[in-house]
């Protein structure tokens, strides 16, 4: 099941990421988080007859869709999930949210308190999250932190990136790369809490500082093997 969520903020032009989609898979089923709705339209427009980008649900609390109501007046109201402005969660995480609730047999929930529990990929559900990118600082790492919940994407295309969630033991193997080509891993302490990802104690922001004075290695627990124009990955 490949569940894809639009979110606020720039994102890539779709036609960057053709070879993305043919490596992964067709969406199933595609959210619409707010002003993520106008990405949707775009990838809809540019991949008409490949893949289908029209939202099965819009969600959010709208205030950053302009003119939402006459964006959305050809949806039925079934499709929309209206939420408070007034709440402590973002849109994005809400999406999100609500894909593992609807998706996952284990289900999970942003409200509860084991919201940041350890899980792995479950059935076989995998979930990509595009855009996101510029716009407010806080809304970028807030998205960053998401990898560290339960409810995290499995892959977030922003802009000329794609960030992948690497569960513990697993092994990626990237081929076809160009001299300009980067790589980071960044999953930091990949054998913490968190698998795969940079468990930073009091979350992202927090331990970035542990990052850029140099009491945290975000190469631990990770090797990497280059062979040409192929690389292999592997989190231990």
């Amino acid at each position: 099941m490949h569940v894809v969520v639009f979110t606020g903020g720039d994102f890539p032009l779709p036609e960057h990421t053709q070879l993305f989609w043919k490596n992964v898979s067709a969406p199933d089923f595609v959210i619409a988080a707010d002003s993520g709705f106008d990405a949707a339209l775009v990838y809809s427009k540019y991949f008409a007859g490949d893949y289908d980008f029209t939202p099965d649900l819009i969600s959010g609390d709208m205030d950053s869709l302009k003119n939402f109501e006459a964006k959305l007046s050809s949806f039925s109201e079934e499709k929309i999930l209206r939420h408070n402005p007034y709440k402590d969660f973002t849109d994005t995480e809400l999406a999100l949210d609500f894909v593992y609730k609807r998706f996952s047999s284990a289900g999970h929930d942003a409200h509860s308190e084991d919201r940041f529990a350890v899980s792995t990929e479950k059935d076989g559900l995998f979930v990509t999250l595009v855009g996101g990118a510029g716009g407010r600082i806080d809304h970028l790492l807030g998205i960053f932190d998401i990898f560290s919940m339960d409810i995290r994407p499995s892959a977030w295309i922003c802009m000329e990136q794609v960030l992948w969630f690497a569960p513990e033991k697993s092994l990626f193997e990237i081929s076809g790369l160009k001299a300009d080509d980067v790589i980071a891993v960044i999953a930091g302490a990949a054998a913490s809490e968190v698998p795969g990802v940079a468990s930073m104690a009091g979350g992202f922001a927090g331990g970035i500082s542990e990052v850029f004075s140099g009491k945290k290695n975000l190469a631990k627990g990770i090797k990497v093997e280059e062979n040409g124009e192929e690389v292999k990955i592997d989190v231990n």
